[in-house]
């Protein structure tokens, strides 16, 4: 299980992110850039797969805030174990998709709702396992691979609240 909870947390990581700031809009109808500026705090972050803890923030002990800022830039912040990472990147908004694109990553775009100060965000995780390192593949449930033998996408749900 740590090993899965590695892959989870590695993947998290890598997608937040787009997540934040794809979970900041008024409504799935409906974009203002304004309803986008503030802070947000992921808090519920649900993964479909069986044996993945319900409480999946608490257990992989993570406290990760977005702050999205009017120039259309964002600074992500994932504190895990006393130990911070910030992104930094900028976004730009339609009525139902945002584009992301981090410093130093390759820009996504994806769907999103919000409702009053909570945003959703269903996606899918992308594959960040290194596909060399045998002890974290050996610990990883047989039916998460593809027939190719790579990971698959895991979907996700992501529940965030504005909080400034």
């Amino acid at each position: 299980m740590k090993s899965l909870q590695r892959i989870i947390f590695m993947t998290i990581l890598t997608t937040l992110p787009v997540i934040f700031i794809m979970n900041c809009s008024k409504d799935s109808s409906t974009s203002s850039k304004d309803d986008l500026i503030g802070t947000w705090e992921l808090i519920e972050l649900i993964v479909n797969y069986e044996g993945i803890p319900a409480d999946l923030i608490q257990y992989l002990g993570l406290d990760i805030t977005l702050t999205v800022r009017e120039d259309e830039t964002y600074t992500l912040s994932t504190t895990r174990d006393g130990d911070t990472q910030v992104e930094h990147g900028t976004w730009k908004a339609g009525s139902k998709t945002i584009t992301i694109n981090p410093d130093d990553g390759d820009p996504k775009t994806m769907d999103y709702s919000i409702d009053g100060n909570t945003a959703t965000l269903k996606t899918t995780l992308p594959n960040v396992v290194d596909p060399n390192d045998e002890d974290l593949m050996s610990n990883i449930p047989a039916d998460m691979f593809n027939t190719d033998g790579t990971l698959k996408d895991t979907a996700v749900k992501l529940i965030y609240q504005k909080i400034g």
